[in-house]
């Protein structure tokens, strides 16, 4: 019986400390809660900077938080070039606590300007009617909403008189990344090197491109190329035709971008340019001529024609050499045997034959 009732002894006297210590807990706690409290009612007389430091800190935290949750203002200098401290001059005249804002963060950007980031979207309008409603800083700041810029493409070297709706028509035929893309023309850019047309594309679908890196938009009726691929090497064989009465400048810069384009590739150029010189037959350089062996060298492309051969053009209105074969990345030890054989075919031009060989094992070599 007395061992009985010492054990029950030892256990009130457990349950008593128990109980202690669950009042001092208790008393822990509502001690916090009252510092909660009163540091939420100093937090009332919070400046912009004290603002703007803890909201960062707790963004700092919680990184995994995408910005676009919160909502965005810009504020840039209102003269274009004037030093204006923005983020000083807000925390001196604008009080969050008061207008009831968050800003979780701040961020400096170029010309002056900064980006804050508001809780709410009704926040970011407070922030505005406050910058604009206040004299001091309506003078000198300009605050705005960003606007979301579509990604461009730059197609260099189009045609001037290029059929808006139907290259956007062929944009999407010719580019699979394309064909459910939202396109829209900007506008086009004149230099002195030609016109480049300048369009906007939705950003998944730019993205598409960039990782292909390139886009395909053939509209010339005087330009056919052609991409093969034979065992994993890639080739581009261009025909080309320059009409003797019309400029040639128009073509050869549409052929330029072609080339620019697929710079890696091996490239056979094969064409009528109409155009004449001495670095591919015996006579004199026209002006024709002259710009397309300033496309030669300027691209670096190799002639592959024999300048001791037969004309390449023979009829009863006279004979030339106007027809040339192009090669680019392509070595001499693979571009073998040019040939033009006569009275081969009915047509006024001769027929042209000439080999690409390469081991199987082996890509072709570029030149050195």
């Amino acid at each position: 019986m007395v061992d009985f009732m010492s054990v029950v002894a030892r256990q009130q006297a457990v349950m008593c400390m128990i109980l202690g210590r669950c009042h001092e807990q208790t008393d822990l706690i509502e001690h916090k809660v009252e510092g909660l409290r009163s540091t939420n009612e100093e937090s009332i007389q919070m400046d912009f900077a004290a603002a703007t430091k803890i909201r960062s800190r707790s963004r700092s935290r919680s990184r995994g938080r995408e910005r676009d949750e919160g909502k965005l203002v810009l504020l840039y200098p209102k003269k274009w070039g004037e030093k204006i401290n923005i983020k000083k001059k807000l925390q001196e005249t604008i009080d969050p606590a008061k207008i009831k804002v968050g800003i979780r963060n701040i961020k400096n950007l170029n010309k002056g300007g900064i980006l804050i980031e508001c809780a709410k979207e009704d926040e970011i309008d407070k922030l505005r009617a406050e910058v604009e409603s206040n004299e001091n800083l309506r003078e000198d700041i300009v605050i705005r909403r960003p606007i979301k810029v579509r990604p461009k493409l730059i197609i260099y070297r189009v045609e001037e008189d290029l059929d808006i709706e139907e290259s956007i028509v062929n944009l999407r035929d010719q580019n699979e990344e394309l064909k459910e893309s939202d396109l829209k023309h900007e506008y086009i850019m004149k230099t002195n090197k030609g016109n480049h047309w300048i369009v906007s594309i939705d950003p998944e679908a730019f993205q598409k491109i960039i990782k292909l890196g390139k886009v395909n938009l053939e509209i010339s009726r005087d330009i056919i190329a052609i991409n093969l691929t034979v065992n994993n090497i890639h080739f581009i064989f261009i025909s080309v035709y320059c009409s003797p009465s019309e400029d040639i400048v128009p073509i050869l810069q549409q052929l330029e971008s072609i080339i620019e384009v697929h710079q890696d590739s091996f490239i056979s150029i094969n064409g009528d340019f109409n155009a004449k010189s001495s670095a591919w037959g015996p006579t004199e350089q026209d002006e024709r001529g002259k710009a397309l062996l300033e496309l030669v060298l300027r691209q670096d492309l190799d002639i592959g024609n024999d300048i001791y051969s037969a004309p390449t053009f023979d009829s009863e209105r006279g004979k030339s050499w106007i027809d040339l074969t192009l090669t680019k990345n392509i070595s001499r030890e693979v571009f073998k045997n040019w040939v033009l054989h006569q009275d081969v075919t009915a047509s006024d031009h001769n027929l042209v034959t000439y080999e690409i060989t390469y081991e199987k094992s082996e890509r072709p070599k570029n030149k050195c």
